[in-house]
């Protein structure tokens, strides 16, 4: 899990080095509002958006993947949402404690970052 620290410096390198050079999407945002954030990044990137960005899983039999690859399983379906929230209630109690504990500190730095923590 990013530390405060961590979260910080990649906030403040991206506010270092510009807006034209940096952006920066939240993957919850990516995944439940992907044309909007499509069109925000292909604007930024300077490039057209095209209808076959909203249809990747269907342009994958001209893409060779990595053996490496370890999410090839997902890269090849349609965006899904199912596991944004998958991870509620399905923590240890006591590693969640500890979670807690150690990054109460990040807690300001997730809330920055738009994300609500221990919800």
């Amino acid at each position: 899990m990013p530390t405060d620290n961590d979260l910080f410096r990649m906030q403040q390198m991206c506010e270092m080095i510009g807006p034209e050079r940096c952006l920066m999407i939240r993957y919850e945002d990516l995944v439940t509002e992907t044309e909007a954030v499509l069109t925000k990044v292909t604007s930024w990137l300077g490039v057209a958006m095209e209808d076959d960005m909203l249809r990747h899983s269907e342009m994958m039999s001209r893409v060779v993947t990595s053996p490496m690859e370890t999410t090839s399983d997902q890269i090849v379906r349609p965006v899904y949402t199912e596991a944004l929230d998958k991870w509620r209630g399905n923590i240890d109690p006591q590693l969640l404690t500890t979670i807690i504990q150690d990054n109460l500190k990040g807690a300001a730095a997730l809330r920055q970052l738009g994300y609500t923590p221990f919800q």
